[in-house]
């Protein structure tokens, strides 16, 4: 991270740095400096697909300007990647619109399905349209599934399924 920070205060061309170094952030579990540096570059019309869609989930994470977080993830809405459709589909969720969540959460599980986060996004939006059973199955795979976080664990999924 020294080095990072470093580099990015001399360097002319600071994208590639920022966006490590935003990398760094989130593997230390250090979300809101990931958000800082992520916004920054969205400040510089610099963010490419794979840091939007991380500046996007984070500030869903943290509670953060939920509409903001749409504006951002609405660039993903002709995507099949899964991590792109599901955060497209939180964002949705988030701001009040299911139908639209539903749609990209099937995306997102059509092209992956076995990630912790995806399949508890799933089954939260799929319990938000009532359907229930589709709902258990997302959390009950979700248990099973890798790709879990300090967000998104066991606990987390477990308290879910049991709220069903």
């Amino acid at each position: 991270i020294e080095a990072l920070t470093t580099g990015i205060d001399s360097a002319a061309q600071t994208a590639n740095l920022r966006i490590l170094l935003s990398n760094e952030y989130l593997q230390d579990a250090r979300r809101a400096e990931a958000k800082v540096v992520l916004q920054s570059l969205r400040e510089d019309n610099l963010l490419n697909d794979l840091a939007a869609n991380n500046l996007a989930a984070l500030m869903l994470d943290l509670g953060e300007d939920e509409a903001e977080a749409l504006e951002i993830a609405k660039r993903f809405e002709d995507t099949t990647q899964p991590f792109f459709a599901d955060t497209l589909a939180w964002a949705y969720y988030r701001n009040g619109d299911l139908q639209s969540a539903k749609r990209y959460s099937d995306i997102a599980d059509r092209a992956n399905g076995a990630n912790a986060e995806i399949l508890y996004h799933r089954g939260v939006i799929s319990a938000a349209v009532g359907d229930i059973e589709d709902a258990r199955e997302a959390f009950s795979r979700a248990l099973d599934a890798p790709g879990k976080t300090d967000i998104v664990n066991d606990d987390v999924i477990q308290r879910a399924l049991n709220e069903l």
